[in-house]
């Protein structure tokens, strides 16, 4: 595995993975113990929701390339499949979190 510090984070695969090892642990495929990475995905990816509700720090459409940098030059934007797969974790969060009715849990 190869980690580049000028690489930025990409949002929806972070979305992704939260919702797989969510619904994963739900449906019991995976351990309880696996619950916090998912949580913590989440939390990642939320931070990215701007104000007008659109998930930042998402690749265009990605085909392959021989290089980092051909990566590194694609650009960043609001694209639906980030959205969607950021709606789905969010969908997903629901089966984790205990209602709230009136204030209270």
């Amino acid at each position: 595995m190869y980690n580049d510090p000028t690489s930025y984070e990409e949002t929806s695969a972070t979305a992704g993975f939260a919702y797989g090892i969510l619904k994963a642990v739900r449906k019991g495929y995976l351990s309880e113990c696996y619950r916090e990475t998912g949580l913590r995905a989440m939390y990642a990816v939320i931070q990215k929701i701007d104000e007008q509700g659109r998930v930042q720090g998402v690749s265009y459409g990605t085909r392959m390339g021989r290089t980092l940098d051909f990566y590194k030059e694609i650009p960043v934007c609001p694209m639906p499949y980030g959205q969607s797969m950021t709606l789905l974790m969010l969908a997903e969060s629901l089966h984790h979190f205990p209602p709230i009715i009136n204030g209270k849990e």
